[in-house]
Formats: C-alpha cells, structure tokens, sequence
C-alpha cells in the first residue's frame, strides 16, 4: 500500500516537474489576479472585511 502511495505521488510530482513554467506562470496569473496588477481587475480591492 505505502509503495503504491509512493509511486502515485512520483507520478505526480514528476507531471508538476514536467510542466513546472507552465505552473509557475499560472501561480503569477493567479496571484495578479488577486492582489491587482496594471492588466487585471484588483480583486481584493473588491472584498468586505469579515
């Protein structure tokens, strides 16, 4: 069990590697989404506080 535990998270991880400056420029997309940039609405300017 924890071997094939191990072998999918390998699988896993080396898709993420694979694909790692795809990834990575989907996490800088995501995060000028949200804290605002000059090309993208500022979410968080739109938020009400809890």
């Amino acid at each position: 069990m924890i071997g094939e535990v191990i072998g999918n998270l390998n699988q896993v991880l080396d898709t993420v590697n694979t694909h790692s400056d795809q990834l990575g420029g989907l996490i800088t997309t995501l995060q000028q989404f949200v804290t605002g940039s000059p090309r993208t609405a500022n979410l968080s300017a739109t938020r009400f506080p809890l």
